[in-house]
């Protein structure tokens, strides 16, 4: 499952099916859970320097660019990279444009794949609405698990573990795997996690400045950034 889908499950609530109000810019993490895992497949990594790409394009610094050639074998990694590809980008600038969109079709696939059950309903029996509750909740169940072991009981953290982790950062993902009594040290444990070494320097470089991206584009309105 990709990183993406594993954070909505984590957001949304399994029986009404809608994502926690609370949580800040949920789109954009999304997005930015798509660049970071493929920065884990080694797919996209961001400039250290001005470089010229293979088709000769100048690409100033800290843009976000594609690396290696052929297809994910997925879909929304492809577009996703079809999208860097397009036009080298900030982070920060591209966190939006990926967003659009992204969480209605990553639901959809939860519900095709039977983890979620799309609900559709009309609100005052006049505006339609979708709902999406589990369906099958074994994934998230040994995901939750997995997590409550890192933050807790000072588990190794997998790749993806750790990212999840980093994107939930300033958004209560902590809050929705940890009982009250325990909620400051697994925060403290969250941020180690999220600021240790958990992929190879090069990768983890990529994945802090896209991660800088994602917090940049939460923050500053999608309309005031200006790519260039």
């Amino acid at each position: 499952m990709r990183i993406a889908e594993e954070l909505l499950l984590l957001y949304y609530d399994d029986a009404k099916g809608t994502v926690d109000p609370l949580v800040d810019s949920i789109d954009y993490r999304l997005a930015g859970a798509v660049l970071v895992e493929l920065a884990l497949l080694d797919r996209v990594e961001v400039t250290e320097s001005e470089e010229r790409l293979p088709d000769g394009t100048r690409v100033k610094r800290g843009r976000v660019v594609v690396r290696g050639e052929g297809s994910c074998g997925d879909l929304e990694f492809d577009n996703a990279l079809a999208e860097v590809a397009a036009k080298p980008r900030t982070p920060s600038a591209l966190v939006p444009i990926l967003a659009k969109g992204l969480r209605k079709r990553l639901l959809a696939d939860l519900a095709e794949h039977g983890v979620l059950r799309r609900d559709k309903r009309k609100a005052a029996g006049l505006f339609p609405h979708t709902r999406w509750p589990a369906e099958d909740g074994a994934h998230e169940a040994s995901l939750r698990a997995r997590l409550q072991a890192v933050l807790l009981d000072g588990a190794t953290p997998s790749p993806s573990e750790a990212a999840l982790l980093a994107l939930g950062d300033g958004a209560g993902l902590v809050k929705r795997l940890v009982p009250k009594p325990h909620r400051k040290e697994a925060k403290a444990r969250a941020k180690e996690v999220a600021s240790s070494t958990w992929a190879s320097d090069a990768t983890k470089k990529a994945i802090d400045e896209l991660m800088a991206g994602v917090i940049a584009a939460v923050i500053v309105p999608a309309s005031t950034i200006v790519s260039s």
